[in-house]
């Protein structure tokens, strides 16, 4: 009985860690093959390699509250951002040599 007990809150105590471990943030798995509309686009976050996430993209948020993966080195990604950034007058989330 107390073997089950101790293997209950082991389990228990593993799901809660690997639970808080868990990126809040999207993650891109791939990246959006068609260019997007600049009317489309309101704002973007800059995702790195490293961590949970292992592609470097640039996440779009898309009207109506949809996110989009693009490319950094594509160039209608890097237009994009620039115009968002214009557009919002914002500097991004992170900084990334990819859009150097």
């Amino acid at each position: 009985m107390m073997t089950k007990l101790a293997v209950c809150v082991s389990v228990t105590l593993l799901l809660i860690a690997l639970s808080q471990a868990t990126p809040r943030t999207p993650c891109c798995t791939n990246y959006q093959i068609k260019r997007i509309p600049l009317r489309f686009l309101t704002n973007y976050t800059i995702q790195e390699d490293t961590g949970g996430c292992r592609l470097k993209a640039i996440i779009f948020t898309v009207l109506p509250n949809n996110i989009a993966c693009g490319n950094p080195y594509e160039p209608w990604v890097i237009t994009a951002m620039k115009a968002i950034v214009s557009r919002n007058n914002r500097r991004p989330s992170k900084t990334s040599d990819a859009i150097k």
